[in-house]
């Protein structure tokens, strides 16, 4: 390639990228991150250090997605319209800075999904030696570990705007929120996490071996405590793990009371305690009541019948409540911004 600026976000297949880059073309390459709202503090931090670690110039460089309604009012294709101001933006640096091309990380894996952003790679030319290479997630975590990169194994990354559901506005104090919850649930202990904006709640998805921390009522609370602290009305587990298979929800004609007794009895059935059940925006939330054996989380088998009937009733996701409070709530609607927030 001769010379090379590489889109470095600070997720193992861009660091990757720029260490093979410097390897190869030395002061002949140089890693750019896109110093946006949508990147947490912590990436940042962490993409400058992957550089120092590679020893590769590192360039930071502000985009402007947050001024294109096209991006903030986050469409489906949200993606393509960051990564567009992105590319835009590592083209105009590269040629002012004499490379030749502008490099990014998806592997041939990611083609299978819905990919907007790769769609505005292509059509900016930027290369995707991954895919060129034929390259899979587990090939770039091997080479990763043989080249003695310390994030080798490194949890996927994606940006907070992923934490929205289509539609719902992105906006800077939300993002800014996005990042701190996160950043609790990570200084709580919680290695491979995501926390999902839905108005007055926030959703935790936790990767399967993750679930045990929550048997610990100290944990729970210590967790529902600072992020309600933030201005959100409840905190929410979902009971399936971050990136497990969801299935279709089927929508069944189901009231109000029927709902109750068949969620109530099933939870019973399973868990041998008792719960209070709250329906919204297609979130289900069970809240376990008296004292119960909170190690049915850990269960999966447990948490799969719990999720799949919820689907079943046509909710999108079932959740267990942290709050052990009584039940004093007031329906959330998302998009709201509480005041404390």
């Amino acid at each position: 390639m001769e010379s090379a600026l590489v889109t470095l976000s600070g997720g193992i297949d861009s660091t990757l990228l720029a260490k093979l880059a410097y390897e190869e073309l030395g002061d002949r390459a140089a890693a750019l991150t896109a110093v946006s709202p949508s990147l947490a503090l912590a990436e940042l931090d962490e993409a400058k250090e992957i550089a120092r670690e590679i020893g590769i110039r590192h360039l930071l460089v502000e985009t402007q997605e947050m001024e294109n309604p096209e991006y903030t009012s986050n469409p489906g294709n949200r993606c393509f319209f960051c990564k567009t101001e992105l590319f835009d933006v590592a083209i105009e640096t590269a040629r002012a800075e004499g490379f030749r091309y502008v490099l990014e990380g998806t592997h041939i894996e990611d083609l299978s999904g819905h990919r907007p952003g790769y769609q505005a790679a292509k059509d900016h030319g930027v290369r995707s030696p991954f895919v060129e290479a034929e390259f899979t997630k587990q090939d770039i975590r091997d080479f990763a570990q043989v080249l003695g990169i310390s994030t080798w194994d490194k949890p996927a990354l994606a940006c907070l705007s992923s934490r929205f559901p289509t539609g719902t506005e992105i906006t800077l104090e939300r993002l800014r929120l996005i990042d701190r919850v996160e950043q609790c649930l990570k200084e709580s202990g919680l290695r491979q996490c995501r926390a999902r904006y839905h108005g007055d709640w926030i959703r935790i998805e936790v990767a399967d071996e993750e679930f045990p921390r929550f048997t610990a009522s100290e944990a729970r609370e210590r967790i529902d405590q600072e992020i309600r602290g933030m201005g959100f009305d409840r905190v929410l587990l979902d009971l399936i793990p971050y990136g497990g298979e969801r299935g279709t929800s089927v929508t069944l004609p189901i009231n109000g009371d029927e709902l109750e007794t068949r969620a109530k009895g099933l939870f019973q059935q399973r868990t041998r305690g008792d719960c209070e059940i709250e329906a919204l925006d297609g979130i289900l939330s069970i809240r376990p009541i008296n004292a119960i054996d909170w190690n049915w989380l850990t269960n999966s088998s447990v948490r799969s019948d719990l999720s799949h009937a919820g689907m079943s009733w046509g909710f999108r996701n079932v959740t267990i409540d942290l709050s052990q409070r009584p039940s004093d709530r007031i329906p959330a609607t998302v998009g709201h911004e509480k005041q404390s927030a």
